[in-house]
């Protein structure tokens, strides 16, 4: 059973519920007022972060005496401040033992369904003509069609 579904349709409808007794109601008056939601496709933007083993890579030239003593060269320059970790050239990276632990939502967008805006458009384009062939009776009507779905 589809929750998410149940919970749109009474919500969407809960005009009708609240102010009509149902069992009353003919099932062909009930079909054309009820309002069915229809699931959309939205677009979700989202960071994730945890703890983990983040890991530069760079390289450099550095003048000794020795290659026994390059450590201990490095480590007395860090600590003079004659050196600083990030003026070597940047390799790269890499992460190691990420573990996710949480995420947060950031933007949600709608995708809009390309058939039904295409369908609206072609619409609008040719209603102007269609309705200069219709007569006055026919406009009201649909005129009453249309206030009844703007109320909804």
């Amino acid at each position: 059973m589809d929750v998410e579904f149940i919970a749109k349709l009474i919500g969407d409808n809960s005009e009708l519920f609240e102010t009509n007794d149902l069992k009353q109601l003919k099932k062909l008056d009930v079909v054309k007022t009820l309002r069915v939601p229809k699931e959309k496709t939205f677009q979700v933007y989202y960071d994730i972060w945890g703890p983990a083993t983040y890991t530069e890579s760079y390289k450099t030239d550095f003048k000794t005496y020795d290659k026994s003593w390059m450590r201990d060269s490095i480590d007395e320059a860090q600590n003079e401040g004659t050196l600083n970790y990030y003026d070597g050239d940047y390799l790269g990276h890499e992460v190691d033992n990420f573990d996710s632990d949480n995420f947060s939502i950031q933007e949600i967008k709608e995708i809009q369904n390309v058939n039904e805006s295409l369908l609206s458009k072609l619409i609008f384009e040719n209603t102007s003509e269609v309705l200069n062939d219709i007569d006055k009776q026919t406009l009201i009507k649909l005129r009453n069609l249309i206030n009844q779905r703007l109320s909804s």
